[in-house]
């Protein structure tokens, strides 16, 4: 099993504030960002350390070209991030981007840092700059993939990738959400099972809300009676995971309750 990764990723920082919005003069002690170098730390450790290193084939992943990005993000977008990239900046209310840190942004793969799913084709929101996940399903119906599914177990809803296909009939988005609603000008979507698609991608997206503290039992539950079934009437050429990992009972974004035995279940 091949594992892209690159220290680099490490050096990707966004400043502390009030838990991951901006910094603030009335506190002493800024709260510690939630999506820090730490967690990849600690991912990487346990897979250099663990059970399955052994079968780990670890590689250095590929910087995306800007004719790679602008397959999904606009021209628009692409360039406002490489004035941003000079100084470094608020993309938006949770979304930093660091002086020199476009060069991470563009490596960011499998386990990356900044993540992915939230970024739209012409803005960043959710700690994501670029949507890897869409950029990767445009490569594959490029390269003469017909059908490509993308399913998303992040406890957030996957806005940008929604976004990005909302019209079209070759990519099936499904997205496995807490049901938290739209945040705001970057995340107008609200992650609803009414958000269907339109025009020719009618019926191609599938948003599955779920209620606070769901755990594995209704996890599992849903993805057999309705992520499945989708799946294999879709028949995609390719299945692309958003691998979130924030649905666990641990994470401080969302209590979704989610175990390690249970995502190895849905795995």
């Amino acid at each position: 099993m091949k594992i892209y990764y690159d220290d680099i990723m490490l050096q990707h920082r966004i400043p502390d504030g009030i838990f991951d919005s901006f910094p603030s003069p009335l506190l002493a002690q800024q709260i510690a960002q939630p999506e820090g170098p730490e967690r990849i730390i600690n991912t990487v450790s346990v897979l250099q350390r663990g059970p399955l290193a052994p079968r780990l084939d670890w590689a250095k992943p590929q910087a995306a070209s800007d004719a790679e990005i602008l397959s999904f993000h606009t021209a628009q977008y692409l360039e406002r991030l490489k004035q941003v990239d000079r100084v470094g900046d608020y993309l938006s209310a949770s979304t930093y981007l660091p002086k020199d840190g476009l060069e991470i942004a563009r490596i960011a793969d499998a386990i990356c840092r900044p993540p992915n799913h939230h970024a739209q084709a012409g803005m960043a929101d959710g700690y994501c700059i670029f949507n890897g996940i869409a950029m990767a399903a445009q490569e594959a119906l490029q390269k003469g993939y017909r059908r490509v599914a993308v399913v998303d177990w992040d406890v957030h809803h996957g806005n940008g990738t929604q976004a990005g296909f909302y019209q079209r009939d070759d990519v099936l988005t499904i997205s496995m959400h807490m049901d938290h609603g739209s945040w705001g000008e970057s995340h107008p979507e609200s992650g609803s099972v009414d958000e269907i698609g339109s025009a020719a991608g009618e019926g191609y997206n599938i948003n599955l809300p779920l209620p606070f503290g769901s755990g594995d039992y209704c996890y599992e539950l849903v993805f057999e009676q309705c992520v499945l079934p989708r799946l294999r009437q879709f028949q995609p050429d390719l299945i692309i995971l958003a691998n979130g990992q924030d649905a666990n009972q641990f994470d401080p974004n969302g209590r979704q309750m989610l175990t390690m035995a249970g995502y190895y279940r849905l795995a």
